[in-house]
């Protein structure tokens, strides 16, 4: 019985004592000042709870756990974990370069400096720019579409000037009467392109020439056939008879030994072209009672050359 009074004596004093200072110390007599909790010891540490994630996320329910509060999860991606407004785990990886995402990075308007090397697989985005993610060719440049979108080009200049495009017609085309009631035909160029597309710029369905990368524009066209001739037209952006379209002037010559490169039309312009817009040919008969065949032994071609 006086065993018992006096470890219930022992405890009493040591509440007491505990109560008395505004920190606690265990292993020590003299616990720091700026601590409510020391533990002192050098051959034991500090065993916080340890559970499932099932049991953790059942802390605090049916309300939210306290801001702080630390435990060791045994499951699903064990390790320690805190809470502050969600569950965010500790780990001696956390450090960006040995850190796998998952989810975007965001950097709450602070810089990144001292970076040797940024690399993205995916599209590079920088100040609403997006860049190409691919190393272009010798001697290219990257250039603008004005709207954020950068590609490699070749160098503006007198050694900038491309090939985009060269084709003929390969399959014969009869062209619609001269008249107003017949619209003129597109013109289809079937052979291969024996230029280079640069910039993304595209080449499609046998007639239209797509600019994906703006700037300077050489647009050459020939058309023969036999007679009649034909009257050519470059049609901007599939607007037919707009301000926007060109046209050349066709010619017959009458003797006869020069068939079948009797009708001719031909036609160059130099046309800026934004980003995104497009041309194909149209063509149609100078007279309104016979067709004009064109030829397919080369003489129908489509040449475009960007000159920057």
């Amino acid at each position: 019985m006086k065993q018992y009074i006096f470890i219930v004596g022992a405890l009493f004093l040591f509440l007491t004592s505990a109560m008395a200072q505004n920190n606690v110390g265990i292993g020590t007599t003299t616990p720091n000042a700026s601590a409510a909790l020391d533990v002192t010891s050098t051959t034991q540490g500090v065993l916080v709870p340890r559970m499932t994630k099932a049991q953790r996320d059942l802390i605090g329910s049916p309300g939210t756990p306290p801001t702080g509060l630390l435990i060791y999860q045994t499951d699903n991606t064990p390790g320690f974990y805190f809470y502050n407004g969600a569950w965010t785990r500790l780990s001696a990886t956390d450090n960006l370069g040995n850190h796998t995402a998952t989810t975007n990075l965001a950097m709450g308007g602070n810089s990144i400096t001292g970076a040797n090397n940024v690399t993205a697989t995916g599209t590079a985005t920088l100040g609403g720019n997006a860049y190409p993610t691919t190393t272009g060719t010798n001697g290219q440049a990257l250039t603008t579409n004005g709207a954020g979108a950068l590609s490699w080009a070749s160098a503006s200049g007198g050694s900038g000037a491309s090939l985009q495009l060269s084709v003929t017609k390969t399959v014969v085309q009869s062209l619609n009467l001269g008249n107003s009631n017949n619209p003129p035909a597109v013109v289809r160029f079937e052979s291969a392109n024996t230029g280079t597309l640069t910039g993304g710029n595209t080449w499609t369905g046998d007639t239209t020439f797509t600019a994906t990368t703006a700037g300077l524009y050489i647009i050459d066209v020939q058309l023969i056939t036999g007679s009649p001739a034909p009257a050519l037209m470059i049609e901007m952006n599939n607007v037919k008879n707009s301000g926007l379209s060109f046209y050349a002037i066709g010619q017959a010559n009458s003797n006869t030994t020069q068939q079948p490169h009797q009708g001719r039309s031909n036609l160059q312009k130099v046309i800026f072209m934004a980003a995104g817009e497009f041309f194909s040919i149209r063509a149609i008969s100078l007279s309104p009672i016979a067709n004009s065949v064109l030829n397919t032994n080369g003489g129908c071609i489509l040449r475009v050359i960007k000159l920057n």
